[in-house]
Formats: C-alpha cells, sequence, structure tokens
C-alpha cells in the first residue's frame, strides 16, 4: 500500500503502556478523528487522556496524543492498514507493554474507521461522540420536521 505513513515511536508504544487503564475505561477511550483541509494529505490522529496526570491549573487530565496516520484517501483498506499495524505491535510487545485486549475506541460514525477498528481490534469496545450522533441527528430530522413548529423547537432546539 502506498501513500501512508504510519507515525508511532516505541517511547509511544511505552507510554500506551503506562496508560492501559486509562485506555480499557469507557470514560478513558482512545479517539480517532479525521482531519479535513490539510492539503493533499489527511491526518487521522488518536487522542487519550491520561488519567495518571492532573493539571494544575485546571485539576483535568490532560489529553495526549497517539500515533498519527497521514494518507492520501479515507478508505476501508487504508484504516485497516493503520489499525492492523497498531493491532500487531500491541500484540508483539504484549507481555512488556501489557496493553490489555479491551480497548475502546471512540470516534465518529465513519464507516470505513469503525470496521477498520472492528476487524483490527475484534475485542474492542467502539463508543460513537455524542455530538456526532447529535449532528446527525439533526441534518436527518431537519428534512422530516417542519421548521418553527413545536417538534422543532423539541426536537432540534436541544440538539444545538
Amino acid at each position: 500500500m502506498d501513500n501512508i505513513c504510519i507515525c508511532i515511536s516505541e517511547l509511544l508504544l511505552a507510554i500506551y503502556a503506562t496508560i492501559s487503564s486509562s485506555i480499557t475505561r469507557p470514560d478513558g477511550a482512545v479517539g480517532v478523528d479525521r482531519t479535513f483541509n490539510l492539503g493533499n494529505v489527511f491526518v487521522t490522529a488518536l487522542v487519550y487522556k491520561h488519567y495518571r496526570l492532573v493539571k494544575e491549573d485546571t485539576k483535568d487530565h490532560p489529553i495526549f496524543i497517539g500515533p498519527i496516520l497521514l494518507h492520501k484517501d479515507a478508505s476501508y483498506k487504508t484504516y485497516f492498514t493503520f489499525f492492523y499495524h497498531l493491532a500487531s505491535e500491541f500484540k508483539i510487545n504484549s507481555l512488556m507493554l501489557r496493553i490489555p485486549d479491551e480497548l475502546v475506541f471512540g470516534s465518529d460514525d465513519e464507516k470505513a474507521i469503525t470496521n477498520a477498528i472492528r476487524n483490527a481490534f475484534p475485542s474492542a469496545t467502539k463508543l460513537l461522540c455524542t455530538k456526532h450522533l447529535k449532528d446527525t441527528l439533526k441534518h436527518y430530522l431537519q428534512n422530516k420536521i417542519k421548521k418553527g413548529t413545536k417538534s422543532w423547537t423539541a426536537f432540534l432546539g436541544r440538539t444545538t
């Protein structure tokens, strides 16, 4: 496969081992999102919240960037190559890294991403982002409910 670049390091794999309890809890999912408008290249990044650290100023847990995929298309094959590579790295290093099989991934409902995660990490839990779900619902209902009615306000007024 050409036109992809996977950015990951041994250090990053070691960091995933230290936060393995964070990435197996539903509120600690590994976030997956593809960016747009970066010229001819898409960037898909994994992010996670590090529950062993706390920021002094906000008292919240910091968000770190994980492995990154640079790619030319958003096909299932591209995403599967990325996630399969990560799964292979995690399995190869599983004794040393102690990365559990029960990873939790959160993303939008992009089928190529969700299917690639499902096939590369079959035991992982997949969560959908509530913002994207609300946007999808709003887009769907805009054509079904007459604007300005009580139903419009009840359903679409709350999703913004």
